[in-house]
């Protein structure tokens, strides 16, 4: 909701892709309840009403008010529904978005109604003509919504689970903003949850998890919110989609777009100046570009170069400041930048949607996202907001250098190329070992991560956040399997989650890291849970759900030559009859643990 009483422009958008909208209604679909916050315009320096006559940046409205958008709130509709629509703004100078959030959540059909009547009443008061009469109503409106604002609606029994702001950007820079929420009472406010968002080109989804805000302030209602841009102008037009306090399933994260590479370009970008211009030494990378890649690097980011350069004259730079092995597959030749982007993603076999491409030059930008649409690029001088779009770094500990990761299966690749025999023998020869533990603190937060990432070898699509998987870890009806493995070629860590119900003698979830794809570790690993854990005198059997993802998943099942049965709502039951074992593929020694 917002301020339709003051702003009733609706517009149309020829910068709003329609690729877009599959995403933006299944989000509508997955949601169970929405606080329905009335966001206005407001001044990060307001001193109201005194501003108003001192302030050389007050731009009075038709209430009297301050206005500090370009063009107030622009609605671009999408949708049959009154709910189905983004505001376009752009922000002056100390311009933000807030709102109250006063606890109480809304259903679909009780919030598309409560939409439809503040549409209702603010055509009516629009129906006046602009004057005093009009500008009382307008006033009259405000305070009714900043009584009804005031009064505690939380319920126990409806507590949210995230606070969710969609946007999408069409502009090539980050945009940097603070997320403010703390208590609309100024006597309760001795806690603030302040979080840095970065918003990138295209459209996303910026999740918080309520319970990060609630351990800093303790369920105070009412709440109010704040989204204040840092570094925008006033040219830079962003689409606010849904921006509340709701209800959802975990299955919401899957629609947030995960960056997971960063291709840079060299020149005027990881360092100052083209290099044809310098002379033979060459130039020097900055030691704070340095800290933002080593950072980067930590966080479990990949990172690699598209340049148009001479890989001999570049190679000699990047090892003299020693940066040279955090790039991986780095594509430095005079081909197009986008044959490079497609060359780095079939070594790292991950999709450019998931890539983040950084380069000063806005023709190489727009050369690449002609091939690949959904790339996300950015030009080289918002480099040091990067890190900030991956969030914090993981728990020492549980960190995972995927770097490395990805070096390690380049020597296996290439072993395979090698090797004189066929691919089940190489397998055999790698002396692969797996070790099956129990869930618990040492691995939950790999756990955790596997459950969010993992999509073409998840066999169910379900992910769980912290809430679901503290549950799973009380439920002692389940066992709980986590699998780790290595071979002669290096450490692949944590690979694999899977839950077995032993009353129904059923494996009820199951999901592996893309890292151990074609590798029958699944399929070892089904067999050693049927032949040494199972009740052999029960049938045993697999839960399948399919989703758009998920066919490789379903290839391991299919290969095995399980029995199949079709369930309710196209599940998929893969089984064997009871007083049967299955035959595992033998190319790994188990050690179980737990």
């Amino acid at each position: 909701m917002y301020e339709s009483d003051i702003y009733d422009k609706e517009i149309t958008s020829e910068n709003f892709p329609d690729i877009m909208l599959d995403k933006i209604m299944r989000l509508r679909e997955i949601l169970s309840g929405r606080s329905l916050i009335r966001w206005s315009e407001h001044c990060t320096e307001c001193a109201y009403p005194e501003c108003y006559k001192s302030c050389s940046l007050y731009s009075p409205r038709e209430d009297g008010k301050c206005a500090r958008f370009t063009n107030g709130f622009e609605k671009l509709q999408f949708g049959k529904k009154f709910s189905d629509y983004f505001l376009k703004i752009g922000f002056k100078r100390w311009g933000k978005l807030s709102g109250v959030f006063s606890g109480e959540l809304f259903g679909g059909e009780k919030a598309e109604t409560y939409e439809y009547k503040n549409l209702k009443r603010s055509r009516f008061i629009k129906s006046f003509s602009k004057d005093v009469f009009r500008k009382q109503l307008q006033i009259g409106y405000a305070s009714y919504f900043h009584l009804n604002e005031q009064k505690n609606s939380f319920r126990e029994d409806l507590v949210p689970d995230y606070f969710l702001t969609e946007y999408y950007y069409p502009g090539d820079k980050l945009i940097d903003f603070t997320l403010s929420i703390y208590p609309e009472n100024k006597k309760q406010r001795t806690a603030i949850y302040n979080k840095r968002i970065i918003f990138t080109p295209g459209y996303n989804l910026s999740i918080t998890n309520y319970s990060e805000i609630k351990n800093v302030i303790d369920k105070r209602f009412p709440l109010r919110v704040s989204l204040t841009p840092n570094n925008t102008s006033p040219e830079d037009e962003i689409y606010f989609g849904i921006m509340e306090f709701i209800k959802a399933p975990p299955d919401l994260l899957r629609l947030e777009k995960r960056l997971k590479c960063v291709v840079f370009d060299l020149d005027n970008t990881l360092w100052d100046g083209t290099i044809v211009e310098m002379n033979d030494e060459g130039p020097t990378i900055s030691d704070k570009t340095k800290s933002i890649l080593k950072q980067l690097d930590d966080s479990g980011v990949l990172l690699s170069i598209a340049s148009k350069n001479s890989y001999e004259r570049i190679l000699p730079i990047l090892e003299r400041e020693k940066v040279k092995d955090y790039f991986l597959h780095p594509r430095i030749n005079w081909n197009p930048k986008s044959a490079s982007i497609k060359s780095i993603s079939e070594e790292l076999n991950l999709n450019p949607d998931s890539f983040l491409f950084v380069d000063d030059s806005e023709f190489e930008r727009k050369e690449v996202k002609n091939i690949f649409p959904a790339i996300t690029t950015i030009d080289s001088q918002y480099i040091e907001l990067i890190p900030f779009i991956f969030g914090q770094k993981e728990e020492q500990g549980t960190k995972l250098n995927r770097r490395k990761y990805y070096l390690e299966e380049k020597s296996r690749k290439d072993s395979v190329l090698s090797f004189d025999g066929d691919y089940f023998d190489f397998l055999k020869s790698c002396g692969l070992v797996v070790t099956i533990e129990d869930l618990n603190e040492n691995n939950y937060d790999r756990v955790f991560e596997l459950t969010q990432r993992t999509n073409q070898l998840n066999y169910s699509g379900n992910i769980y956040d912290k809430n679901r998987l503290d549950s799973i870890q009380n439920e002692k009806s389940l066992l709980k399997f986590v699998i780790s493995a290595y071979d002669k070629f290096g450490d692949y860590g944590i690979v694999g989650f899977i839950l077995f119900e032993s009353k129904n003698n059923t494996i009820i979830d199951m999901m592996f890291s893309c890292r151990i794809m074609g590798k029958k570790l699944e399929s070892e690993v089904i067999a050693f849970i049927r032949n040494n854990v199972s009740d052999l005198t029960k049938e045993f059997s697999i839960s399948f759900i399919p989703t758009k993802k998920n066919t490789p998943a379903k290839m391991v099942l299919d290969e095995m030559n399980l029995l199949q049965r079709t369930l309710r709502e196209g599940t998929i039951n893969y089984y064997i009859e009871k007083n049967s074992s299955l035959k595992p593929p033998e190319i790994a020694k188990i050690i179980n643990s737990g």
